[in-house]
């Protein structure tokens, strides 16, 4: 039994138009459990409603741009294929704000939203969903006083060993970039 079949071709370049790699200056943190999937809506991978339950919200972690990195790598096993995902995310202040914040996530489930600079059409891969089936956890933290590139310290979340996701990151995405972007805000109001 096959669980998958191609439904579709694909242009996968546009001469002349490169895509346009990095990430922007912020990625939103959720904790796994404070997002009420029920409300939320995902239609062919892509999120058009992210509901997170009452009084909970999202935090933003604010770098600078293109210190974030999002990841999937496919794993084939015995009988599925999975990919995990993980966020790589870089801290340039040394602070007890920052060793606080790298203290929380190391005991937390998270899921997290990367914005890319590639964005598709009209906005339509703007933002990518890491970690929604089965969230991320702190799986490295490396500090050290050398602070080589004036990183303090550096972070990545990943899927954990027994728990991959069945896709790529999930899209966030709702009618056009603004709209998208204010869903992105509300996440964090």
């Amino acid at each position: 039994m096959d669980c998958n079949s191609i439904t579709k071709g694909l242009v996968g370049a546009v001469c002349g138009t490169p895509e346009v790699p990095g990430t922007g200056k912020k990625v939103i943190l959720i904790t796994y459990n404070d997002i009420d999937r029920s409300l939320s809506v995902v239609t062919n991978n892509v999120i058009s409603d992210l509901v997170l339950k009452a009084t909970k919200k999202g935090y933003a972690f604010e770098s600078l741009a293109d210190s974030a990195m999002g990841e999937a790598t496919l794993g084939k096993e015995t009988y599925f294929s999975t990919f995990a995902h993980a966020v790589s995310l870089k801290v340039f202040t040394k602070s007890e704000d920052a060793k606080a914040f790298v203290n929380q996530l190391a005991g937390a489930r998270v899921v997290a939203i990367v914005e890319n600079r590639a964005i598709g059409t009209d906005g339509e891969v703007k933002y990518e969903v890491y970690g929604w089936g089965a969230g991320l956890e702190l799986s490295e933290a490396v500090g050290t006083t050398d602070m080589a590139d004036r990183v303090v310290y550096s972070l990545k979340l990943t899927s954990n060993d027994k728990s991959k996701e069945g896709t790529l990151p999930l899209s966030l995405f709702d009618t056009d970039e603004a709209t998208t972007d204010a869903i992105i805000a509300s996440l964090i109001a």
